[in-house]
């Protein structure tokens, strides 16, 4: 039986397909799992190696995808929380430039907390369980089917891991593409970030001043009193 795969595009396969480009609605491989009819017990049992094979390696790549996904908000957290700290030392240094620049730096520091945010919002919709559902073998079939052979049943128990394989990538595909959207929101977070340094140095450096002017209030005025001989 010929299995038709709709054609996913990987651009590193050493990152277990963290780089696809998918459609969210469509399922990864486009077959029906009810075709598969064979009983022959050295054909199940191969059939059967190399779905437990591809659930394993799924398994490892959901690992690799939640752990990318904790350290990418780890980063954007800590990145965060120093901008912020820093905003009031970063105001008064460019406190006292020219309102052009001045905009010019307000501009560029709302765009990177702005991609911040961007980042952990995209990121943190991998941790939506209700969302993410995987599936399984169904141990209903135990009871459903003990008057079946065992080569019969081994046949329904892959027909159970096909289903299984093609929901689960799917799911897995969808939370790679958030975490796609995240490392690109964090990427351009970071330019900004750097920006916003190269700005205040060479504000500081080359930047003039504006002049102060210096009104006193309530002056003291000294009146002349010719001194008499």
């Amino acid at each position: 039986m010929t299995i038709k795969k709709k054609e996913i595009k990987f651009y590193s396969p050493k990152f277990y397909g963290l780089f696809v480009n998918i459609d969210k609605d469509v399922l990864p491989y486009n077959y029906n799992r009810f075709d598969y009819t064979t009983t022959d017990e050295k054909k199940v049992k191969t059939h059967k190696e190399l779905l437990q094979s591809l659930e394993k390696k799924e398994n490892d790549r959901l690992g690799i995808i939640d752990s990318k996904t904790s350290q990418i908000i780890t980063f954007t957290g800590i990145i965060f929380s120093a901008l912020s700290l820093f905003i009031p030392i970063l105001l008064d240094k460019i406190g006292d430039q020219y309102l052009f620049v001045r905009i010019i730096f307000i501009v560029v520091l709302i765009s990177a907390f702005s991609f911040y945010i961007l980042t952990i919002h995209n990121a943190i919709r991998n941790y939506n369980i209700l969302q993410f559902i995987y599936s399984n073998s169904d141990p209903n079939n135990v009871i459903k089917y003990q008057s079946k052979t065992v080569d019969e049943f081994n046949a329904i128990e892959i027909q159970d891991l096909l289903y299984a394989y093609n929901q689960n990538l799917k799911t897995n595909n969808d939370k790679a593409n958030n975490l796609i959207y995240a490392f690109r929101s964090f990427r351009v977070a970071n330019f900004f970030t750097a920006l916003i340094g190269i700005f205040i140095c060479t504000s500081l450096l080359f930047a003039q001043p504006k002049d102060k002017e210096i009104t006193i209030k309530n002056p003291i005025q000294f009146q002349y009193f010719p001194v008499r001989k």
